[in-house]
């Protein structure tokens, strides 16, 4: 289930198509079946009325010890409209709530 699309039959039509989830990143799949992101068709998450550009966090992300490479995207926030998720590579382990506490520090909370 994708939250915001529950009941959304217009909005489900325009995400989903043919089986597909169309999620606005671009990549491919090499000879090998590795998937690689390249890129965003929508590089703008609107949180509140705030405008939040991924690559500000992702640039923040990527300077905590821990982090190899970080990509963020918007999803669909009941309260906000959209919010944004980041997903994360490490170098080594690192408890979550380690590397919430360090991202609350160091981005800005209107970005959160």
């Amino acid at each position: 289930m994708i939250p915001g699309y529950y009941k959304r039959p217009d909005l489900t039509a325009r995400m989903i198509v043919d089986g597909w989830l169309f999620t606005g990143d671009l990549g491919y799949v090499d000879e090998d079946g590795f998937l690689f992101m390249v890129d965003r068709r929508k590089d703008l998450i609107i949180r509140g009325g705030v405008n939040v550009y991924p690559r500000d966090i992702e640039e923040v992300l990527v300077q905590h010890p821990a982090v190899v490479e970080a990509a963020v995207f918007g999803v669909p926030d009941a309260r906000w409209g959209e919010i944004p998720v980041a997903a994360v590579v490490l170098r080594e382990t690192v408890p979550p709530d380690t590397l919430k506490v360090w991202a609350n520090e160091h981005i800005a909370t209107n970005k959160f």
